[in-house]
């Protein structure tokens, strides 16, 4: 204890630890993998998870304008016998499922890499402080 602070953690680029890979996964999945300029999982990861995000929203947006129209064509008496149009429940879930597990793949693959990553460098998270520390 001799009255100076500890020295300040260095400034990096990209995220070492892994929870910083794993939170910018969390945020979009892909993210993670960029910052660790993992370019070819990052944009796979991105590209499926956006992919699926999109069909998903196309196929609701859709069924829901599609099932306004109908209702108004039923109250104008112009087209009586038209059908409402009803999503497919197997199709939904599977999308969504799908979409879960490119979600935890990437958040799992971010974490493996920033943790392999980590022990190149020769650094580990310690507990006390949270920063990181050689060895």
């Amino acid at each position: 204890m001799n009255g100076t602070p500890p020295p300040l953690p260095a400034a990096r680029s990209r995220p070492a630890l892994p929870s910083g890979a794993v939170w910018l996964s969390a945020v979009v999945p892909g993210l993670g993998q960029l910052a660790q300029r993992r370019w070819i999982a990052g944009v796979l990861f991105l590209a499926t998870s956006l992919g699926l995000f999109l069909w998903l929203g196309w196929m609701l947006v859709h069924s829901m304008v599609e099932n306004i129209r109908t209702a108004l064509a039923f109250a104008d008496g112009t087209d009586p016998a038209r059908p409402f149009d009803i999503l497919s429940i197997p199709l939904v879930l599977g999308l969504l499922a799908l979409f879960l597990v490119v979600y935890s793949a990437a958040l799992i693959d971010a974490h493996l890499a920033a943790t392999r990553i980590a022990r190149r460098r020769g650094t580990a998270k310690t507990v006390d402080s949270g920063h990181e520390s050689a060895g």
